[in-house]
């Protein structure tokens, strides 16, 4: 009986012993005594504070610091003496919280994270993350333009609100936009009334137009359209010569057509990566065409051992760098080279878009002149000349088959569309001949009811001979080429017309002996021949020259409904200028090339008045309905410099609207020497200037080849002056 009460004694000490640290563990070495409300509620935007009293209940001094909650600091660190207290300051910004807190806060004494003590429940923390007050924002400007590689562009972001400061606010970019650098460092804070602004740098990638959203942690959202486009430019391109030679003439302007330069590297080519047909004494450019970063222009030279071969300079940085791609000058065929290239090779068309380029003219192989297509779907890296088209073969019916003399002048695309037009030989005469691919260049056919034109609904004008297409274009599904042909030794206009996508072609009759309304007085007699087209929505308006009232005169054509039904203005024909008339029309008129952006065109050539022949400019606001003559145009007077003074036969070879700019391109004679021509709009033909250094280029950066006369013989830009939603429809 002893024995077990000595047991039961011992079994009592030991569990006496086991229960000290649970006892230990349960009395905190430090309390927590509120001093401010715990349970609280902030918003974002908004700050709060609570304060503990923190009791030491050791004989030590500790150093406590709190373990971290998102969205509450504490201010600074509490140092207890022994048996003393200190005041732990929390400060609770409600941006910053993720959620609710509820429990903590927790102090742990300095570098002994298991010694921890918190709040008893009831004085915890209960912190509810609320519902923020909206602020009312808006930004300035609605939409943003930014070019690559150039400087950053802002947006100004107003706080509306009255009472409401904003946070944070700042744009939502696209995922894929991760060469844009935002900076939005001002606007992290926002008070009531007043403004900041967001700044976007933009990198060397091309974004497309995007809506993009605004706002803050406790703002309105609002939405600004921003895009990324490439350098706008505006070329001009032709032939000068200098000391022993005939040059590529080539002018610049990023800046909406106010300067202009003339890069040295493009007036002496050099092939890559193969220069054995070197460039020798002879060169010019006909045609060029420009799209987003990429312009090309065409045209020819001769080499060392004269034979003239096809010329392309091309850029991929909006004009900054060009380089002469060698594969151009020695055409290869494809998928087999029948037909090899051997010399007078030329290209006199080009049509850029997106990233397809094709160049058209013609060259001789074997005594045979042939049409030719230099086809590129890389933005002019590579270049491919598709065998097809050299041969040309008609379909569905090959009657008038291909004998030679064949020639592209002109060539367009738009959408999967593109149209090549120009002339051949077959069965005896010459005949108008067109190359139709409905997938960019990749498949191309002749439809043989081109090349034998039956007119509808009358064949009284029946074709005979000498037909050929100077100009094509397409507008969705509406096709148009125009040029001209002879009926019993009579040249008349000639236009072939497809509202099917280039599928069917049919020959309107009423284009082919034209009557002028409302006036019918200089009626047509003879020589008809139209020289460009353009097509804009359902308009499409076809120009050139013919032969009433005892002089050539300029022709127009216009079509409000796809080509269904055409009218030719008579106000057209006897130019009166406005606002003087002082060298009036007394004749041999000619245009020579139109362009239009959306409603506004300009179609450009050359007459005769006051005593010589001078530039001619039409100008339509209504989509050819009716059309004005400036005649500023007339008399050129160059600015700031006007040392190479007009003194006579000056004229307009080609012109081109876009973004706002149009620019008309020619020459002129000062003194007896050929000079350059350039008019510039930037109002879309409302008022226009001559930049002298048009007229006397200077090259950069080596002015070795140094300017001795000139000539422009195109234009073209790729119409990024303005932003997308204003540039209205596609240029030509």
């Amino acid at each position: 009986m002893q024995g077990r009460t000595r047991y039961q004694q011992m079994l009592k000490w030991l569990c006496c012993l086991l229960t000290v640290p649970s006892l230990y563990a349960a009395t905190p070495l430090w309390v927590f005594v509120p001093q401010t409300p715990v349970a609280l509620t902030v918003a974002p935007g908004e700050t709060a504070q609570v304060q503990y009293a923190v009791y030491n209940q050791s004989s030590r001094g500790k150093v406590l610091i709190m373990q971290p909650i998102q969205g509450i600091t504490q201010t600074s660190l509490c140092q207890l003496p022994a048996k003393g207290y200190c005041i732990l300051t929390l400060q609770i910004n409600g941006t910053a919280l993720t959620g609710n807190v509820m429990g903590g806060p927790v102090l742990c004494q300095q570098g002994n994270p298991n010694q921890c003590y918190q709040p008893s429940p009831p004085n915890s923390l209960a912190i509810t993350k609320g519902q923020a007050a909206t602020a009312s924002i808006n930004a300035s400007p609605a939409s943003l333009v930014l070019i690559i590689n150039q400087n950053a562009k802002v947006v100004t972001i107003t706080n509306h609100s009255t009472q409401v400061t904003a946070y944070n606010i700042r744009a939502i970019l696209p995922a894929s936009w991760t060469d844009v650098i935002q900076d939005a460092s001002s606007c992290t804070v926002l008070a009531p009334g007043t403004s900041c602004q967001i700044s976007f740098t933009p990198g060397s990638i091309i974004h497309t137009l995007q809506l993009i959203p605004i706002q803050g942690d406790n703002t309105s959202t609002v939405s600004i359209s921003i895009e990324v486009k490439p350098v706008p430019i505006a070329i001009a391109a032709g032939q000068y010569t200098s000391v022993g030679a005939i040059r590529p003439l080539l002018a610049l302007s990023s800046d909406m057509g106010t300067s202009w330069t003339f890069p040295s590297a493009v007036n002496s080519p050099v092939f890559v990566p193969d220069n054995t047909n070197s460039y020798n004494n002879s060169a010019a450019f006909f045609e060029s065409s420009c799209d987003a970063q990429t312009c090309i222009a065409v045209g020819q030279y001769r080499d060392a051992g004269l034979v003239q071969r096809p010329l392309l300079a091309v850029s991929q940085d909006s004009g900054l760098n060009w380089i002469f791609p060698s594969s151009i000058n020695a055409p290869v065929f494809s998928p087999v080279n029948t037909n090899p290239f051997s010399s007078a090779g030329e290209l006199v068309g080009a049509t850029c878009q997106e990233s397809t380029c094709i160049a058209a003219g013609n060259y001789f192989s074997a005594g045979t002149r042939r049409p030719i297509l230099a086809i590129s779907h890389d933005s002019g890296t590579s270049w491919s000349f598709p065998a097809v088209i050299n041969a040309p073969v008609f379909t569905p019916d090959n009657t008038n088959a291909f004998s030679g003399n064949g020639r592209f002048f002109a060539v367009n695309c738009h959408g999967a569309i593109c149209i090549a037009g120009g002339l051949y030989s077959g069965g005896g005469v010459d005949r108008p001949l067109l190359a139709v691919s409905q997938d960019l260049g990749l498949n191309w056919a002749y439809p043989s009811a081109i090349n034998a034109p039956v007119f509808i609904p009358d064949n009284t004008n029946a074709f005979s001979n000498n037909g050929s297409f100077n100009g094509v274009a397409c507008q969705d599904s509406i096709c148009i080429a125009a040029g001209s042909y002879r009926s019993g030794g009579t040249e008349r206009p000639l236009l072939a017309l497809s509202q099917n996508a280039a599928v069917t072609w049919t020959y309107p009759s009423v284009v082919n002996s034209p009557v002028f309304t409302p006036d019918n007085s200089n009626a047509f007699i003879a020589n008809g021949r139209f020289s460009d087209v353009n097509c804009q929505g359902t308009t499409c308006i076809a120009v050139g020259r013919y032969f009433g009232g005892g002089t050539q005169r300029p022709l127009v054509a216009v079509s409000h409904d796809a080509g269904s039904s055409w009218t030719f203005p008579s106000s057209v024909t006897s130019p009166v200028f406005t606002p003087d008339n002082t060298n009036a029309f007394t004749g041999s008129a000619i245009l020579s090339s139109i362009s239009c952006q959306g409603p506004d065109c300009i179609t450009g050539g050359f007459y005769f008045g006051g005593g010589g022949f001078r530039p001619l400019l039409a100008v339509s606001h209504d989509a050819g309905s009716s059309w004005t003559f400036p005649s500023s145009v007339t008399a050129p007077v160059f600015t700031p410099d006007n040392t190479n003074a007009f003194t006579n036969d000056g004229q307009f070879n080609n012109v081109h609207c876009g973004g706002g700019l149009c620019i008309a391109a020619g020459f002129y004679i000062s003194g007896g020497v050929q000079r350059p021509l350039l008019a510039v709009s930037q109002d879309l033909g409302l008022t226009w200037t001559f930049p002298s250094a048009a007229n006397t280029p200077i090259f950069t950066p080596d002015n070795s080849n140094v300017f001795f006369g000139g000539r422009l013989d195109t234009a073209s830009s790729n119409g990024l002056w303005l932003p997308r939603s204003l540039s209205l429809l596609k240029t030509q």
